[in-house]
């Protein structure tokens, strides 16, 4: 009987110990997404407003207003804005009081926005984050570029979460047919364990 009880919690042990291997399963996601220089989380100045744009030298009716830490973007309203200027490489420059000229980068389709705005204060709020973004922002080409390269850095981030999860998958299969061997030793020990008691 005794020789019995000892198989018996010595089974009960290792069923505990194959379990203890499936809570510590590694953290898929903090493993699978570390931050890198080129990918790590950037915080953009967000501005917007009201007030009078002109493209082009075409000037508008008050127009809101939109930066987005990238790209000016202009609209009727918040849901109808459209991109009117990257700012990458951009030249950005501040008028009279409160007027702001930008002008895309030179090697393309080059694109001047022109913005009226409601104070001094304001403009200058404006002008530095727009003369931020120009002078931090690589032009256009390098951006898709840099933009192409993020992309591809996530493409094979989720292939390696794929593979984890797979062999994560897998490791919990053999965990549970190792449990239906173990549940079936332990039936057989607690069989004898109770004849044994028995005689």
């Amino acid at each position: 009987g005794a020789v019995a009880l000892a198989g018996f919690s010595h089974a009960r042990d290792s069923i505990a110990r194959q379990f203890g291997k499936v809570v510590e399963t590694p953290r898929l996601m903090r493993e699978a997404f570390p931050p890198t220089p080129r990918t790590a989380a950037r915080t953009p100045v967000v501005l917007q407003c009201t007030a009078q744009a002109a493209v082009d030298g075409k000037a508008s009716k008050r127009t809101f207003l939109k930066f987005d830490g990238e790209a000016l973007l202009l609209g009727p309203n918040e849901q109808g804005l459209e991109a009117a200027a990257a700012l990458g490489g951009a030249t950005v420059q501040l008028r009279e009081e409160n007027t702001i000229v930008v002008s895309e980068w030179r090697a393309q389709a080059s694109r001047c926005v022109e913005i009226t705005l409601n104070s001094s204060e304001e403009a200058n709020l404006w002008s530095a984050a727009l003369r931020g973004a120009a002078a931090r922002l690589p032009p256009p080409p390098a951006r898709i570029r840099e933009l192409r390269e993020q992309v591809a850095d996530q493409g094979l981030l989720i292939s390696d979460l794929k593979g984890m999860l797979i062999r994560t998958r897998e490791k919990m299969e053999k965990v549970k047919a190792d449990r239906g061997v173990l549940e079936c030793k332990l039936g057989l020990m607690r069989e004898e364990s109770e004849d044994s008691e028995d005689d």
